[in-house]
Order: structure tokens, then C-alpha cells, then sequence
């Protein structure tokens, strides 16, 4: 299957976090000169998402499936 469209965004601590309907994992990257580097894949608990949409919020990124209405929140280590 090909990916249409992504998520992505950017924390406060300039970690990047990525991922798209149908993923089962958020990518979270950190970045480096001139480039990305995966700092780690979160496993998301509840199986793939649908209609994944993301808040920043002040602590964390929120992660939003739109469908089911279940929320994740993260940061650059993971689930909080």
C-alpha cells in the first residue's frame, strides 16, 4: 500500500513526529545537520490509527484518531 499523505510536526525540543492512517507506530525523529535520524518508533497500543491529526500542546504532542476519538500523548521518549 502507498502512503497518500503524512502527519507531521515539531516539538519544542526540535524532535519531529510522524505518521499517517494506517500506521500502527509514530516516528520520532531528531534532527542533525543537514539531515533526520530516527530517535525511536512508538508503538501505538491500540493497533493502527485513522485519520491520525496532532496538537501541540505546551508538554507534549497530542495524537489525535479522529475516528475512534482516542488520544496519545508524547514526547521524544515515547507515550507519557
Amino acid at each position: 500500500d502507498s502512503v497518500e499523505e503524512i502527519r507531521l510536526i515539531r516539538n519544542t525540543p526540535g524532535f519531529y513526529f510522524v505518521t499517517a492512517d494506517g500506521f500502527s507506530n509514530v516516528y520520532i525523529f531528531s534532527p542533525g545537520e543537514g539531515e533526520l535520524t530516527l530517535h525511536e518508533e512508538v508503538e501505538l497500543p491500540d493497533g493502527p490509527i485513522s485519520e491520525p491529526a496532532f496538537n501541540q500542546r505546551r508538554t507534549h504532542i497530542e495524537l489525535i484518531n479522529q475516528s475512534s476519538g482516542q488520544t496519545y500523548n508524547l514526547d521524544q521518549n515515547g507515550i507519557r
